[in-house]
């Protein structure tokens, strides 16, 4: 038993120790690294809501004004000190003054200068989560005023944002007014985490650190943000081409808890935001600021020569979504003035009764938005000619039908030979083969390169085909030559005389029915499948 024992524990001791500890060692490791794991998500997560914006503060002034150094000390000290009390914790700023080729950049047009361009031109681009470019420059006015502009790049969106303009100012008024500047361009951004239908959530950047609506860092209920998707490498780099700002889609939020975002979704699309997101795939959204007093919605075609939509009607849909209201139609620019207002509208774009955009905005945040469109012009040509082939198909019926009745009148009365006549006018008119080749010549006539449209082309073409068959039948003229045959038959014939049976008299044949008058409860011919049964002879539509 000792021995036995004794082997138990060398066995346990050599075989069993190493299995034991390799396993122990495999559980700590997964253990330390789910902490780890997810205290990595947690530190992520708070660092998101409670880490600052980082601001990079570019103040240029143009050389051509007087004393431009102490101007630019007075926009620098006045930005500095307002803006911490107005951001306290929600934002570091750094203030460097703009080189001569920056400052240039700045007064051609700022809107232009790229990415790449502002890493040239700032080095520590990359550093910084925003750029808050001030510039000052004589007024066009040529009064001894100063123009003033404020413009907000974000960074990890690389796109234009917040925008701010003041003409003609007074010399003392322009650190104040670059005060306003820069709180009015400044644009706050959450990090969207969950997607459902047009429900998602998400959570401020340095929401944590807002203690008031009032901040400028601070998204507030009922708030508008634009939705972005960053798409980036193994680096952390955006992709060529993998930031987009997602097109005529809003964000309307709901609902707030400290740094988290509940809202609703709003766009021209079905699938406008990716349902999964990661290191690789940033679902950023962005508040809307509106500051231009009015926005002119420019709808244009399609491809690589866009052309004005001239004559398009802009209607705004009601809250319920139950009803719109025409708000304009586009002039020779294909453009419709919107004037400026807070809040989402939802636009629908109609040519004639075919609606063929869906479009959320908020008029006033861009000066002009641009909407290209598939050019509706070869389906409204495609809806005019159906509807002349309708029309066509509506005045054969009408004849066949009349032509129809007088034949059956006459053959009712026995005027066979009148009837053989009419016979061969309705055998005249025009037959549902030419109507189906006339409308597939005119089908391979009218096209359009964009497949929406060219479905619809389609659709409309293969609706009238439908109709030529359904009213258009093409044995009716068979038909009634049928009836005039039997008519001939039955007129020719002479009564039969009664027959004796064998055994015990039979009664006689009946003899042949005599033409009954169409007009006598019961009588005349059947009626027929495809076109009705015959007229009596009171009917306008019968008369000679």
């Amino acid at each position: 038993m000792h021995h036995h024992r004794s082997c138990f524990l060398r066995s346990f001791s050599c075989q069993s120790m190493p299995i034991y500890l390799a396993r122990l060692s495999l559980a700590i490791v997964l253990l330390v690294s789910g902490l780890s794991f997810g205290t990595s998500r947690l530190y992520a997560q708070s660092a998101w809501e409670f880490n600052p914006y980082r601001v990079q503060l570019v103040i240029a002034v143009s050389p051509a004004l007087p004393d431009p150094d102490l101007l630019e000390q007075a926009i620098e000290r006045q930005v500095l000190e307002q803006g911490e009390l107005m951001f306290r914790a929600t934002w570091q700023s750094q203030v460097m003054l703009a080189s001569p080729a920056l400052e240039a950049e700045l007064a051609e047009s700022p809107a232009d200068i790229t990415r790449d361009r502002l890493k040239e031109l700032l080095p520590e681009y990359a550093k910084f989560d925003k750029l808050m470019l001030i510039h000052a420059a004589r007024s066009k006015s040529l009064d001894g005023t100063i123009d003033l502009r404020v413009g907000e790049f974000d960074v990890r969106s690389e796109l234009w944002l917040g925008k701010f303009f003041r003409p003609s100012l007074e010399r003392s008024l322009v650190p104040y007014a670059a005060v306003d500047g820069v709180v009015r361009a400044f644009t706050p951004m959450m990090r969207i985490e969950r997607v459902d239908g047009n429900k998602l959530a998400g959570r401020a950047r340095a929401g944590g650190l807002v203690t008031n609506d009032i901040q400028p860092a601070a998204i507030t209920d009922q708030a508008v943000l634009r939705p972005v998707v960053r798409r980036n490498d193994r680096k952390g780099e955006p992709m060529k081409g993998g930031i987009q700002s997602v097109p005529w889609s809003l964000i309307r939020t709901t609902s707030r808890t400290g740094a988290q975002l509940t809202g609703e979704l709003i766009s021209g699309f079905r699938y406008a935001i990716p349902v999964k997101g990661g290191q690789r795939t940033e679902r950023l959204a962005f508040v809307v600021k509106p500051q231009a007093p009015v926005t002119d919605l420019v709808l244009q075609s399609r491809g690589t020569n866009p052309q004005p939509l001239v004559g398009y009607g802009v209607y705004l849909r009601s809250e319920t979504g139950e009803d719109a209201t025409l708000i304009g139609v586009s002039d020779w620019r294909g453009a419709v003035r919107l004037p400026a207002s807070l809040g989402i509208q939802v636009l629908l774009v109609k040519s004639g009764q075919q609606l063929l955009a869906r479009l959320p905005l908020v008029p006033g945040q861009e000066s002009e938005l641009v909407a290209s469109l598939p050019d509706d012009t070869p389906r409204l040509e495609a809806e005019g000619v159906v509807v002349s082939f309708q029309s066509r198909i509506m005045d054969l019926v009408a004849q066949r039908e009349l032509a129809a009745a007088r034949f059956r009148k006459r053959l009712a009365e026995g005027k066979i030979d009148e009837a053989q006549v009419l016979l061969d006018q309705f055998r005249e008119l025009d037959s549902g083969e030419n109507l189906q080749r006339a409308i597939d010549q005119q089908s391979q006539r009218i096209s359009s390169t964009d497949k929406a449209t060219q479905a619809r082309i389609d659709k409309l073409f293969t609706t009238a085909r439908g109709l030529v068959p359904q009213f258009v039948k093409s044995d009716t003229a068979s038909i009634l030559a049928q009836e005039l045959a039997k008519r001939k038959a039955g007129g020719a014939a002479a009564p039969t005389a009664p027959q004796p049976a064998p055994a015990a008299p039979v009664a006689p044949t009946q003899p042949a029915a005599a033409p009954v008058p169409a007009s006598s409860p019961g009588s005349g011919t059947p009626a027929d499948p495809f076109t009705g049964p015959p007229a009596p002879p009171t009917s306008p539509a019968a008369g000679s």
